[in-house]
């Protein structure tokens, strides 16, 4: 979570701007309303590749299985 952009529109709904870092290319950013969000758990963390971890190109796999 990058910002709480806090309560919008009549319904005063609260969101928040997220930010995913993406290997291949730049960040993406989103915002969701608070009620579809919900925290991550050490489990989910744990799944998670390290920012500096890239998965292999999909090109370098083809290529591996040519050899």
């Amino acid at each position: 979570m990058i910002e709480d952009v806090g309560p919008v529109g009549t319904s005063g709904r609260r969101f928040y701007r997220l930010r995913e870092p993406i290997w291949y290319g730049d960040p993406v950013e989103y915002e969701r309303p608070e009620a579809i969000l919900e925290p991550a758990t050490p489990d989910d963390l744990k799944r998670r590749d390290p920012p500096e971890h890239q998965p292999p190109s999909p090109y370098d796999l083809l290529q591996n299985e040519h050899e």
